[in-house]
């Protein structure tokens, strides 16, 4: 899949598995990318970020969607 141009407002909308609106993500957010000078970079702090900072143990996924927030 290619994608073109920035994203649209689905895109960026809260979904059942990230409530990318709470304050908490956004304040995370902000944060890791506070001195980014453009999106690319923006996108890999806050991959590097979430890969290297939020641990979650994969033997045992949650069935409840409220438990992945």
């Amino acid at each position: 899949m290619t994608v073109i141009g920035p994203p649209t407002a689905d895109d960026l909308a809260p979904t059942d598995f990230l409530d990318s609106e709470h304050p908490d993500v956004v304040a995370f957010a902000r944060r890791v990318t506070a001195s980014a000078t453009d999106d690319a970079e923006r996108a890999r702090r806050l991959f590097a970020a979430v890969r290297d900072g939020i641990f979650y143990d994969t033997s045992e996924l949650p069935v409840d969607p409220a438990r992945y927030r």
